[in-house]
């Protein structure tokens, strides 16, 4: 049985090759000279467009310095004046201005008696205090804090697990999950801080913790709920460290 190619090739009467063609080469044409001197080139450091500010569309041009053939500069007209129609502070406002720069408070004054109220901006501290429990025992008390605030800190006197919530409900629903336990989507809601202290030093700093109270109508009342994570009996004590947004 002869091969494969040769069975091919045995008969190809009324067939002729195809003639081979060749592509033409592509050719690209010259870049085109921007308007400028000599050889004035595009600098592939232009960002464009430009953001918006008072500019017109020639703004995004590019024009050479001197006689140079480098672009060293782009036109951007002078933002439009502002119109200032009782804007401008007395010397009273810069000076309560000043106060909240260098004291942390707020001065604000009415129009029409010209009476000021000043609210402090003033951390504050509580003391969450657990009865006697046995190891893995819960307890959950009301604490009163701030309708809203800021946690900074937070110092334990033995190792526990802590847990602050918005709403009594939030607190009631997640009080059957043990420590180290992701937390539910439906009490996440309401949840400020789920903290464990398990090595000395005991005490926590926060950056961006903030609690608000959920309550309809709000008050100043926050909720705490406290775990025995040790391997005895015993009753431990956390105090919070805080900044009252809203009394």
């Amino acid at each position: 049985m002869p091969p494969l190619e040769q069975a091919l090739h045995k008969d190809r009467a009324g067939f002729v090759d195809a003639p081979v063609q060749q592509m033409p080469r592509l050719t690209i044409p010259p870049p085109v000279n921007l308007p400028g001197q000599g050889t004035f080139w595009n600098t592939p450091s232009i960002r464009s467009p430009l953001p918006p500010f008072n500019a017109q569309i020639d703004s995004l041009r590019q024009f050479p310095d001197g006689t140079t053939d480098v672009p060293k500069r782009r036109v951007i007209p002078l933002p439009a004046a502002l119109q200032n129609a009782g804007t401008s502070l007395t010397a009273k406002q810069l000076a309560a201005l000043n106060s909240l720069v260098i004291s942390g408070s707020s001065s604000g004054s009415s129009s029409g008696g010209g009476s000021s109220t000043t609210v402090s901006l003033t951390a504050k501290t509580v003391v969450y205090s657990s009865p006697l429990l046995a190891p893995g025992g819960v307890d959950s008390q009301t604490i009163v804090m701030a309708k809203s605030f800021q946690l900074i800190a937070a110092v334990a006197s033995l190792p526990c697990c802590f847990r602050l919530y918005g709403s009594s409900a939030s607190q009631g629903s997640d009080s059957s999950r043990p420590p180290d336990s992701p937390v539910a989507a439906e009490i996440a809601n309401n949840m400020v801080i789920d903290g464990i202290f398990d090595t000395a030093p005991l005490n926590m700093t926060f950056q961006n913790i903030v609690g608000v109270n959920a309550s309809s109508p709000q008050t100043t009342s926050m909720f705490i709920t406290g775990i025995n994570t040790g391997t005895s009996a015993a009753s431990f004590s956390v105090t919070l460290v805080f900044l009252p947004l809203e009394q």
